[in-house]
């Protein structure tokens, strides 16, 4: 299985476009799950160097013991720690590798999500799909709220 990397554009991603679609899906997500304390909430999320969504997370009120961000790279998941103790937060979990190799180890080790979101760096690819069905299959819950986002291809030079 391919993993799936993440390549933070040259700008980076704290712009205003982005901070209103973290907005967005995440008052949906807290839409479907009032049946959840936001503080017990676990969340899944693919994360970059920056943090960004961590972040995120923290200041809206989850509890960071129950965030786990996943990379391919574990030295961008060390920047990504760095930069959050930088903003005097505490740290999240993390996990680096196949992210779906990530959430099959959690699923069998007793773990769920509430929250998945999948911040995808690209387009749809047949690759990408044999993903999300992979993902699907392995990981995700019934009651899960899943959050995929892909584009078309914005970050590369193609």
């Amino acid at each position: 299985m391919a993993r799936v990397k993440r390549a933070t554009p040259k700008a980076g991603y704290d712009f205003g476009n982005k901070r209103q679609y973290r907005r967005a899906v995440y008052a949906f997500a807290d839409r479907c799950l009032r049946h959840v304390p936001m503080k017990r909430r676990r969340v899944l999320i693919l994360e970059d160097i920056g943090g960004l969504e961590a972040e995120f997370l923290i200041r809206r009120g989850y509890n960071p013991e129950n965030i786990l961000a996943a990379n391919y790279s574990a030295a961008i998941l060390a920047h990504m720690t760095r930069n959050l103790k930088c903003e005097g937060l505490p740290p999240v979990q993390t996990a680096s590798g196949d992210i779906v190799a990530i959430g099959k180890r959690e699923r069998s080790a007793g773990q769920s999500f509430d929250i998945i979101h999948l911040d995808f760096t690209g387009g749809v690819c047949a690759e990408r799909l044999d993903l999300l069905e992979n993902f699907r299959n392995e990981v995700i819950r019934n009651d899960s709220v899943v959050i995929v986002n892909t584009l078309r291809g914005r970050e590369s030079d193609d």
